[in-house]
């Protein structure tokens, strides 16, 4: 990838020799490893923390029981993240309630149900192309809200 600054002074692959285009290549494949690794790494760190069960105080404990959780029940860092979540998003904090209904599964059906919605369209209109031009334009789909010219 090139950096900015000076493009001027890049050399194209074309006008290297076969031998340093190998060794360029060789060099960004062991970088390439290098950065996959690294996120391997990572991802597996950032499991470990989320399964991890801290100890936690008698206040919090009881405060996981009002919400409704067992009180048997040791929760791991995973679960107490999510109910955090929970407590913003009933607190009215829309990034948290968007997160939790990513989360959760349930932005995908709007966004299938937005995809469909766009397809039927753009199938309505290659028809009307077709037959007779370009003539209605309202969506077929219009959310079931009137329009201004409509009772």
């Amino acid at each position: 990838m090139p950096r900015e600054g000076r493009p001027e002074n890049l050399i194209p692959t074309t006008q290297r020799s076969p031998e340093e285009v190998r060794e360029n290549a060789r060099k960004g494949g062991i970088k390439s490893g290098e950065t996959r690794r690294r996120k391997r790494d990572t991802k597996q760190t950032a499991k470990l923390v989320l399964e991890l069960i801290p100890t936690l105080p008698p206040q919090t404990q009881l405060s996981l029981a009002k919400m409704g959780l067992d009180p048997e029940t040791k929760p791991d860092v995973r679960l107490l993240a999510m109910l955090q979540l929970a407590q913003k998003a009933m607190n009215g904090d829309f990034k948290a309630i968007e997160m939790l209904l990513e989360y959760g599964g349930y932005l995908d059906a709007r966004t299938q149900l937005d995809r469909e919605r766009l397809k039927l369209e753009k199938e309505r209109m290659q028809l009307q192309a077709q037959h007779q031009g370009p003539t209605d334009t309202r969506p077929i789909i219009d959310d079931a809200r009137p329009t201004e010219d409509e009772p």
